[in-house]
């Protein structure tokens, strides 16, 4: 009789833990996005297309900092995106990327105009539009974010930065309004 209700706590004890482990958060893992690439690309593969408009996964190549030495590196991350990828898509995953080192970006809007990339971040002290980085780090920010727009179009040729409209200037790094702060 004692095997039996032993047996019976085991199997109870798994199916609450079981029933547990299967309540998940509504955003997905990493491996579900990888998932789904591999499900469209195995689509794709079979002659079936996406209905426009229909969101899209895809591996890219996007820069980030790397903590101690604040130097810029390339990882891979997945983006979503609709009907094709855009400069946008990009800017969000580095910003995303950037905000789990603890950098708040803000951006106001991001422009691409041919061969032309201007970010115009959106800042309380636009002397300090990511609050209080060392000169290095806000180098690296604007780094990250160009470096990544260049490997994901290659016909993108010049980078602009702005804030809130207007030249960007902070106590690190001076740009005219029509200035580049990285060409190819």
């Amino acid at each position: 009789m004692k095997k039996l209700l032993y047996f019976i706590f085991v199997f109870l004890l798994v199916f609450a833990m079981a029933s547990c482990a299967s309540k998940k958060d509504p955003a997905l893992t990493q491996d579900e996005i990888n998932a789904k690439i591999l499900e469209s690309e195995n689509q794709s593969g079979q002659g079936s297309i996406a209905p426009e408009g229909t969101p899209t996964a895809k591996k890219i190549g996007i820069y980030t900092i790397e903590d101690e030495s604040l130097d810029t590196v390339s990882i891979e991350t997945v983006v979503e995106y609709k009907d094709e990828l855009k400069v946008d898509d990009v800017i969000t995953a580095v910003v995303s990327e950037l905000e789990d080192h603890d950098i708040d970006i803000k951006i106001g809007s991001v422009t691409n105009e041919g061969s032309k990339v201007t970010i115009d971040f959106s800042a309380d002290d636009s002397f300090l539009p990511f609050g209080s980085l060392g000169s290095s780090a806000e180098g690296s920010v604007l780094d990250c974010l160009s470096y990544s727009v260049f490997d994901n179009f290659s016909d993108v040729k010049e980078v602009y930065f702005l804030v809130n409209g207007e030249a960007y200037e902070t106590g690190h790094i001076e740009l005219k309004k029509d200035e580049p702060y990285l060409t190819r």
